[in-house]
């Protein structure tokens, strides 16, 4: 079935956004060793991954249901973002009370993106080095979103940590976001199952947020390829039963054919 001129816009323009989304990602693990030295700076590249995830591989998805929840859940979990700064730095009480609110958004915001993220790849009608950079920037996605975990629970309960496998700050009076770079890069080594020894293994939800980073890398890939090779073998063609051929007895007789 030929494409239209409007598909084919709207192709290329999603392959940019798997393509920018990626680089958004990279770059953002690349910037954690200067976003210890600014705390913002975390927040800024967080933001900046929402506004690609929204303006480029939702616009031009070819899925349209979901499309106002994603909407929603990415501009609550920005508002939140200023919110629970303003609230840790000038009110930490009221900050705490915020984290949980926060990193509800954040995730929410995430799984929704995530779940469009594989629906859109599995209708890809063609596997470009795009649509692999597509997948590689949702697996990528899954690493984030545990490190927002990690600085919520860093916030809410830090008892859960070694603070001899954590950096030491320079300013002993920053703010608790001072650590989330450190957490952040932690999330990544549990998920590729490298493993991290920021957690206590005697504090139960430590383990258990690690537990969850680790499986959910594992059950993404595993549903992504399940998906993909599910709809390889459901186009037409594909896992129809073959035919025996028909042969001809030995001494039966042929027709001739004049």
């Amino acid at each position: 079935m030929p494409f239209t001129h409007e598909q084919i816009q709207r192709l290329r323009h999603r392959h940019r956004g798997y393509i920018l989304t990626l680089a958004t990602e990279v770059l953002l693990i690349l910037m954690l060793p200067f976003c210890q030295s600014h705390v913002w700076l975390l927040s800024v590249l967080l933001i900046g991954l929402a506004v690609v995830l929204v303006s480029t591989v939702t616009r031009y998805s070819p899925l349209i249901s979901t499309r106002p929840l994603l909407y929603g859940l990415g501009g609550l979990a920005l508002a939140l973002e200023g919110v629970w700064h303003l609230a840790l730095a000038f009110d930490p009480p009221l900050g705490r009370l915020v984290t949980v609110p926060h990193v509800v958004a954040w995730l929410l915001f995430f799984l929704v993106a995530l779940m469009r993220k594989v629906k859109t790849l599995v209708r890809e009608p063609f596997v470009t080095l795009a649509v692999v950079m597509g997948a590689t920037s949702g697996y990528l996605l899954v690493g984030i979103a545990g490190g927002v975990m990690l600085v919520a629970l860093w916030v809410l309960h830090p008892g859960a940590y070694d603070l001899s496998a954590l950096p030491v700050l320079q300013d002993r009076n920053a703010d608790n976001v001072a650590m989330a770079p450190a957490l952040m890069a932690a999330s990544f080594m549990i998920l590729t199952s490298v493993g991290s020894d920021v957690l206590r293994s005697s504090d139960v939800t430590g383990q258990v947020i690690t537990v969850v980073i680790t499986i959910s890398g594992q059950l993404y890939i595993a549903i992504l390829i399940a998906l993909i090779l599910g709809r390889f073998h459901s186009r037409p063609g594909r896992g129809r039963p073959v035919p025996p051929p028909t042969h001809s007895h030995r001494g039966s007789h042929q027709p001739s054919i004049r």
